[in-house]
C-alpha cells in the first residue's frame, strides 16, 4: 500500500505542538535499492568479486574504482583488474541511506524539541471495503412499510 500513496495528498500535523510545528520539506522516495546503487556506494572502498573459472570460483579483492562495463578493481600492489561476468560480490557491510520500500521523508521545524504525537492523513489506492446487508420482509403493521434491514459484517 505505501507504493500507492498519492504524495500530493499527504498532510502532517503535530498534536504535541501544532502552532509552532511545520513541515519544511516533504519527499517521496521510491527509488529503491538496486545492485548498481549498492555498488556505487562502494566506489573507492574494498570489495571482493567472485567469478566462475572452469569448475571453480576465483575471488578478487581490491578497491572498487569503476562500475561501468564490468567492475574495475585496484589491487593493493597498484595493478588494475576489470571483472566482467562476475557471479558474486561480497561487501563488508550494508551502507546506510538505501531504501528497500517506498518512503515518505519529512524535514520538520518544531518549536518544541523531542518526540511529538502527530496526525498523518493521505489518500491511497489498494484498500477495499465491502459490507453485507440482509433484508427481511414482514407483513406490514398498520402505518409501517413492512421492510426492515440489518447491517451485516464489514471488512
Amino acid at each position: 500500500m505505501p507504493a500507492l500513496i498519492d504524495p500530493t495528498t499527504v498532510s502532517f500535523a503535530s498534536l504535541t505542538d501544532p502552532k509552532s510545528t511545520r513541515v519544511i520539506e516533504q519527499s517521496f522516495e521510491f527509488d529503491l535499492t538496486s545492485t548498481q546503487k549498492l555498488l556505487s556506494r562502494y566506489l573507492d572502498r574494498e570489495i571482493t568479486v567472485e567469478q566462475q573459472r572452469g569448475q571453480g570460483v576465483g575471488a578478487f579483492t581490491g578497491t572498487l574504482v569503476g562500475t561501468q562495463g564490468g567492475l574495475t578493481l585496484k589491487a593493493a600492489d597498484g595493478s588494475v583488474r576489470i571483472v566482467n561476468g562476475y557471479s558474486g560480490v561480497t561487501l563488508p557491510s550494508l551502507p546506510g541511506g538505501l531504501i528497500s520500500k517506498p518512503t515518505l521523508v519529512w524535514d520538520v521545524d518544531a518549536g518544541v524539541a523531542g518526540a511529538h504525537d502527530a496526525r498523518i492523513a493521505y489518500q491511497t489506492g489498494g484498500v477495499t471495503w465491502w459490507a453485507d446487508y440482509n433484508l427481511t420482509y414482514a407483513e406490514p403493521a398498520p402505518g409501517n412499510a413492512g421492510w426492515t434491514w440489518a447491517r451485516g459484517s464489514r471488512s
